[in-house]
C-alpha cells in the first residue's frame, strides 16, 4: 500500500466514524497533540479534547459526505489531505432545517511508522452565494 492510500484510508476511517455516529474510532486516527478547527470555529487541541468536541458535534450534526481527495506529501513523513464534502441536510436542536451544503475540509497528517495520523484539520463552509459571485479569471 503506498502512502497516499495510507492516508487517504486514515481520512476515509474518519468519516466512516463520524457517519456511523462512533467517535471512539476516531481516536486511533489522531496524534496526541492533534488540533482540528470546524466550520463554525470552534477549536479543540490535544486528541481527548478532540474526541470530546467531536462527540458533542456528532450529536446533533450531519453526515458527512466525501466526494473527492486530493492528498500530497509535503515531507516524506508529512502530508495534506483536501477532501470535498457534501454536508447532509438536517434540523438542528431549535428544530430549524439545514439545507444540504458543500464544505471543505483540509488535514495535515504525520507518519508514525506503521500508519499515518492526523495531527491538524480544518473545515470550511463553501458558500455558493459568494463563489457565484466570483468572476472567473481568463486562462
Amino acid at each position: 500500500m503506498t502512502n497516499v492510500e495510507q492516508i487517504e484510508g486514515t481520512v476515509g476511517a474518519f468519516f466512516d466514524a463520524w457517519n456511523q455516529r462512533d467517535i471512539r474510532r476516531i481516536g486511533p486516527l489522531l496524534e496526541e497533540r492533534a488540533e482540528l478547527v470546524n466550520s463554525l470555529g470552534l477549536r479543540w487541541r490535544g486528541a481527548a479534547e478532540v474526541i470530546r468536541g467531536l462527540q458533542s458535534m456528532n450529536l446533533i450534526g450531519p453526515s458527512l459526505l466525501p466526494e473527492s481527495m486530493s492528498t500530497r506529501l509535503v515531507t516524506t513523513n508529512t502530508a495534506i489531505c483536501v477532501v470535498v464534502i457534501t454536508v447532509a441536510g438536517y434540523t438542528r436542536p431549535d428544530g430549524t432545517v439545514a439545507a444540504e451544503q458543500r464544505g471543505i475540509v483540509t488535514f495535515f497528517l504525520v507518519n508514525a511508522g506503521q500508519r499515518w495520523l492526523i495531527t491538524g484539520g480544518q473545515t470550511t463552509a463553501v458558500s455558493p452565494e459568494v463563489a457565484a459571485g466570483i468572476p472567473k479569471r481568463d486562462a
